[in-house]
């Protein structure tokens, strides 16, 4: 599963892994919507054993919302459905959706150091597009502890730098006895930090880093159940070499 926080970054994947077999939770952050090309068609099977390769990946559950087109992008809500229709021919993966909440709000400028932007001693203020993913997070939180009480799992992974994610991998730590780890998806970004919370409350960490997801992309082409074929080309990406 993945996260933010106020004290890591927010973003919402994850996959749930065990020993001998594992689950993978993991959110929107690592696969299909990372803004670096050449990572978008991402097999979270894949990546989930390069992550743990003496693990028994049993399930992976992706937590996402269906996004919207917006001016800028009208063909967005097409490439993402091909990534979901594309990783419904994985037998591990399952996804969870939730949604995206639109509203327009009055915020402070901000000057380039982060401070407030004054005017004549006042706050500056513009109205801004507000746009956040709900539902993916408790969605996560909610399968983790579900899948614990029923043993469905000896270890889960949790793809998040989100330190409000802290809370169910204590109680499933601590008070359930069962092993749960973080990924990091920001572990390469020099501006992220690693959530402190997070640091206490897994039983291990694990960088995800850019390699792992360049290798770990799907064929080009995938064949669907009514032999449709998806391919790279629908995502507006080239071939991964």
């Amino acid at each position: 599963m993945m996260g933010g926080g106020r004290d890591g970054d927010e973003t919402t994947p994850g996959f749930v892994v065990r020993v001998p077999s594992c689950t993978w939770m993991a959110s929107t952050s690592t696969t299909g919507h990372s803004k670096r090309s050449d990572c978008k068609w991402l097999d979270l099977t894949a990546f989930a054993r390069r992550l743990l390769p003496k693990n028994d990946v049993v399930a992976v559950k992706y937590f996402t919302a269906r996004i919207a087109a917006r001016p800028n992008d009208m063909e967005g809500p097409a490439r993402q459905d091909t990534y979901l229709r594309a990783l419904a021919t994985l037998p591990e993966v399952r996804v969870y959706l939730g949604h995206f909440l639109s509203s327009v709000v009055r915020l402070p400028l901000a000057n380039d150091d982060g401070t407030v932007r004054l005017a004549a001693g006042r706050p500056q203020m513009a109205l801004v597009r507000k746009e956040e993913e709900k539902g993916s997070d408790v969605h996560l939180a909610t399968q983790l502890v579900h899948d614990a009480h029923l043993r469905e799992f000896e270890v889960a992974v949790v793809v998040t730098n989100d330190s409000d994610l802290a809370p169910p991998i204590e109680l499933v730590t601590n008070e359930l006895g069962l092993v749960v780890g973080v990924a990091n998806p920001h572990a390469e970004n020099p501006k992220s930090r690693q959530s402190r919370r997070l640091l206490r409350a897994a039983r291990f960490m694990k960088p995800v880093r850019r390699g792992a997801l360049r290798g770990c992309q799907l064929p080009p082409t995938i064949r669907e159940r009514a032999r449709r074929v998806l391919s790279t080309g629908e995502l507006g990406l080239k071939a991964p070499r």
